[in-house]
Parts: C-alpha cells; sequence; structure tokens
C-alpha cells in the first residue's frame, strides 16, 4: 500500500482491493455494511473530504496532515466533561486518544473491543450504553476525571 500510496495510484484496482480489505479490519468491521453507513459515505463531499483527510485513509495527506492542536486542549476556557471513544482497531490509535485524553481535565476515554473506526456501529449496544451512563452520571454531578473503560 506505500508504494502504491507513494505513486498516488489510488484508483488502480490493486490499490483499492487493498484498501477494501484494510477498511474490513480497520474503519467498519461490521459485514455486510448496514444500510446507514453506506447512504453515509454516499453524502460525502469527495472534494472537500479529499482535501482534509487526503486521497488514503490510512495515510493522512490533506491539510490535516500536519495539523496537531493537541497541545491547545487545557485552553478549553469551559471545563465541561468529554466523552472519547475509540475502536481496538481503530485508525485513530489507543496512544492518540491517550495524549488527547491527557490535555483534557475532565475526561473519559473508552475503547470497545470489536470496533474499528466507527464504534457507533461496530459496538452498537455498547456504545449506546457508554454515551448513556456518561450523560447520567455528569447530571448526576459524579467525578469522572481520568477514568478509561475497555482496556
Amino acid at each position: 500500500i506505500h508504494a502504491l500510496e507513494e505513486s498516488k495510484a489510488y484508483d488502480s484496482m490493486e490499490y483499492k482491493a487493498i484498501d477494501s480489505v484494510l477498511s474490513t479490519f480497520f474503519t467498519l468491521r461490521t459485514a455486510p455494511p448496514p444500510d446507514c453507513f453506506g447512504d453515509s459515505a454516499a453524502g460525502v463531499n469527495e472534494e472537500v473530504y479529499v482535501g482534509m483527510q487526503g486521497a488514503s485513509e490510512f495515510t493522512i495527506s490533506g491539510v490535516l496532515g500536519d495539523l496537531d492542536l493537541t497541545s491547545r486542549l487545557p485552553e478549553l476556557s469551559v471545563p465541561v466533561p468529554v466523552l472519547l471513544t475509540h475502536g481496538k482497531y481503530d485508525t485513530m490509535r489507543p496512544s492518540t486518544v491517550k495524549a488527547i485524553q491527557d490535555q483534557i481535565p475532565i475526561s473519559e476515554r473508552v475503547m470497545f473491543p470489536h470496533s474499528g473506526h466507527v464504534s457507533m456501529i461496530d459496538d452498537a449496544g455498547l456504545m449506546n450504553d457508554v454515551v448513556a451512563s456518561f450523560i447520567h452520571r455528569v447530571e448526576e454531578g459524579v467525578d469522572i476525571v481520568g477514568m478509561n473503560e475497555g482496556e
């Protein structure tokens, strides 16, 4: 995939085949993909998406490629509880999500055990439970600083 990306062969059959296989491991692991995923993907503005992400899902080369605002997260003017979620097989690696969490004073991080990047589909029931629990605890005033689940 690296050689194909270097030569910008994103439209080649070989690249598309590799991308398709990798996506089943790291993006959406649920097969077949539900209609909502296809509908969402069909509505993407490719020009904007590729400009931001780049042509590859696995190598960020768009304008977001060098953007790192992690160090600015402590500047959030109103400290609010933040729930960070990611899948065990997510392209957003656990170390990256942990680095983000380390910069947010009131945060909780949950890794979903069966998910790639699309945890709300791969682990739908668990995602719903986690979000509901988080909202309930925030509303009840329960201290959530530094909590981590799913590791």
